[in-house]
């Protein structure tokens, strides 16, 4: 494995468990008080444009790895509308 590749891996395994606990806290306790929406909503639009650059350049790492980080912050920005429409 060439260094750019343990790179890339290191950085999908980062960005990966980096989003994971936000989710589990947030189904864990259903509190999403101070949570800010624009947050995960950049990042979410961040990995989309991170997708399209994987796409464009063929690195499957890059595409994959940003597609289950966008999934996670959707995760969060649902999770962030439903608890806070649920708690009015």
């Amino acid at each position: 494995m060439t260094t750019p590749h343990i790179i890339v891996t290191l950085a999908v395994i980062i960005s990966i468990t980096g989003f994971s606990p936000q989710v589990i806290k947030i189904l864990k306790t259903k509190k999403v008080d101070d949570i800010a929406i624009a947050q995960p909503v950049m990042i979410a639009l961040g990995m989309i444009a991170w997708t399209v650059y994987g796409i464009m350049i063929k690195d499957y790492a890059i595409i994959i790895s940003n597609i289950i980080v966008f999934c996670l912050n959707t995760t969060v920005i649902g999770l962030k509308i439903y608890y806070s429409n649920k708690t009015r």
